[in-house]
């Protein structure tokens, strides 16, 4: 029973080695776009550290482990290879929504003309979230294949999302200096408009008064 067991947790150690790598690589990538995008798979990894140095703290023991030590042992070791696969899905879900919502908040404040002249990789980049969320939206139906469609979205989407969203925000920072001055330039524009009116009205209550008294 040992044996098995030491077999099985050798298993489980090297499934669950394969799963960390494969997340901490994905996260780097997709931290390129914000580090706070990556926050919740970043726990998710510390959550597996966790469960790992428990499983260690048992399997470690010079006694032999119970039963139900041997299950809780398991336990863990399953659970932090799951913590993996959730931060690897994690941070393409998070990825692609903040893109989207990126996205969705600068059309809203200067409009689509404005976005399509100053970012023409607009319909190329909203096409490309449209497809991600067809096969995200695929890989909840079919649980089976869910490893391999995030799989091939980061083989043939994680650098394309990296290099559309580097060109959102230099377009984007042109979009807002561009809100900025026009902001600068109506405020202005109604500063010279009130004055105007101001001494227009000015002069028209000096000239009043002057016919006022040349009819007295």
């Amino acid at each position: 029973m040992a044996e098995d067991f030491n077999a099985l947790f050798k298993k489980l150690i090297g499934e669950w080695k394969d799963k960390f790598f494969q997340a901490e690589e994905v996260i780097k990538e997709y931290e390129k776009i914000g580090a706070k995008v990556v926050y919740v798979s970043i726990q998710e990894l510390r959550y597996s550290g966790r469960r790992v140095a428990q499983a260690y703290e048992l399997f470690a023991r010079e006694a032999p482990l119970s039963d139900d030590e041997q299950e809780q042992v398991r336990i863990h070791l399953i659970e932090a290879i799951q913590n993996c696969v959730k931060a690897r899905h994690d941070a393409i879900d998070a990825s692609y929504h903040f893109v989207h919502k990126r996205l969705d908040s600068l059309v809203d404040s200067v409009g689509l003309p404005k976005v399509i002249k100053y970012f023409p990789e607009y319909i190329a980049l909203r096409e490309e979230i449209i497809d991600v969320a067809k096969k995200i939206v695929e890989s909840r139906k079919n649980r089976k294949a869910i490893d391999e469609i995030y799989a091939d979205l980061v083989r043939t989407s994680a650098s394309k999302l990296v290099q559309f969203n580097l060109k959102l925000e230099s377009s984007e920072e042109i979009l807002r200096s561009l809100i900025a001055n026009d902001r600068k330039k109506r405020i202005k524009q109604f500063i010279i408009a009130n004055l105007i009116a101001l001494i227009v009205g000015a002069s028209g209550s000096m000239v009043a008064n002057r016919v006022e008294l040349l009819i007295k």
